[in-house]
């Protein structure tokens, strides 16, 4: 079987200028040329040469690279590949880290949308949870925070919002002043070289939505129905930022989720 080249162009979906192309860069010539009308031909070899050229530019590859792994021999073939599958494998974990944070992302203006926030304190059991530490203190200026920010992601392959849940330690006082320990970037699961290390516990739960009630104020909510209740406070809390001004420029957006580990 032999093909014109306008006609293999169209059976496989590319132009005639590409093939063109392919036989000047040496990967894919015609079968046969016609020495009286110039006219190009392809057969079924053709065919086959032109599905893997595709498929391996498909892969990532260039066509300097597509004519090398053309005449290499199997053992180069092996290594180019379990290079591209390293690279794709890569790329499939970003994709998914990615993909988990708009899920997040998405659930949490889910719930705005259907004000289905915590708006009382409740008893809520949480499982282990692991992190990064980034070091801030509750002295440091506003530079200094971005500073910390700016240093811990250099040293991530993603914004910090993407791969990791941001938050704020806590330490509760006896007076029930909440102090800053750091800031905290949760993994989405656990993991082995972890700074941060918050084992499984029960906590008092409330989420603080906005920035028009202080605080301390859902704190002093939180405290009030832990004593109630007949709890005590270990001293250990984590504000969890579910809204923040990644997802949204108004202030009234902010959300926080405040734990706040209790114990009998």
């Amino acid at each position: 079987m032999k093909l014109l080249i306008g006609e293999f162009a169209k059976l496989h979906g590319v132009g005639i200028q590409t093939l063109h192309h392919y036989d000047s860069k040496g990967i894919l010539k015609p079968a046969w040329i016609d020495p009286e009308t110039g006219y190009r031909f392809y057969n079924e070899e053709s065919s086959d040469q032109l599905w893997k050229i595709k498929a391996l530019k498909s892969a990532g590859l260039s066509l300097k690279e597509i004519r090398e792994l053309l005449d290499a021999e199997l053992a180069h073939t092996e290594e180019i590949f379990q290079k591209l599958s390293k690279e794709l494998e890569s790329k499939i974990q970003h994709e998914q880290q990615m993909l988990r944070y708009l899920n997040r992302s998405l659930h949490a203006m889910r719930r705005w949308n259907e004000e289905n926030w915590i708006r009382e304190p409740r008893i809520v059991e949480i499982s282990e949870r692991t992190g990064y530490v980034i070091e801030v203190q509750e002295s440091d200026d506003m530079e200094k925070r971005f500073r910390a920010l700016e240093s811990f992601q250099k040293n991530q392959p993603l914004h910090v919002e993407v791969l990791f849940q941001p938050s704020r330690i806590m330490k509760i006082e006896e007076t029930g002043k909440s102090k800053l320990v750091c800031y905290g970037a949760l993994t989405e699961k656990p993991i082995q070289d972890a700074q941060l290390h918050m084992p499984k516990g029960i906590f008092a739960v409330m989420d603080h939505i906005g920035i028009a009630q202080s605080v301390m104020a859902t704190y002093e909510k939180i405290f009030s129905y832990v004593e109630q209740r007949g709890y005590e406070r270990t001293g250990n809390a984590l504000e969890l930022f579910v809204i923040d001004p990644h997802l949204s420029a108004n202030p009234e957006h902010w959300v926080r989720q405040i734990q706040v580990e209790i114990q009998k």
